[in-house]
């Protein structure tokens, strides 16, 4: 199970990197530049009986505040000037394998928010067995 923490830095991480590739169709993504964490450093996912990666370990919830604060500045800026027909604009974008993947810019930015609410719904979910863990409700 990931931590609060690594939750909120994959969500600032994968921000950065899905408005880089998927709305100002770099070829690369460079969120590290954004957020300064890397994909590593956020430490998804958690395996059994492990601990979160040393960047993250131990830090107060003010340093994910200023990582997502962070990613939210770089999506407004590249997205301040999007009009209507800019969200139909296609973006290609090579995987890994080779294999050519198109999408839009409109739906890359419905992704980031369901890509966001899902993991918050998890935030919610272990904020919950927390308290129960502790004898509250």
């Amino acid at each position: 199970m990931n931590t609060v923490g690594m939750l909120l830095a994959h969500i600032a991480f994968a921000e950065a990197h899905l408005v880089q590739v998927g709305v100002l169709g770099e070829a690369v993504g460079h969120a590290h530049d954004v957020i300064g964490i890397t994909e590593e450093d956020e430490g998804l996912p958690l395996p059994p009986d492990g601990l979160p990666s040393p960047p993250l370990r131990g830090r107060e919830l003010a340093f994910f505040d200023d990582l997502l604060a962070r990613a939210r500045a770089h999506t407004r800026a590249a997205t301040a000037s999007l009009t209507n027909s800019d969200l139909e604009r296609r973006v290609h974008r090579t995987r890994p394998d080779g294999s050519l993947r198109v999408l839009n810019v409109g739906w890359v930015l419905y992704h980031m928010l369901e890509h966001e609410a899902g993991h918050r719904a998890q935030i919610g979910l272990l904020r919950h067995l927390q308290r129960r863990a502790r004898g509250g409700g």
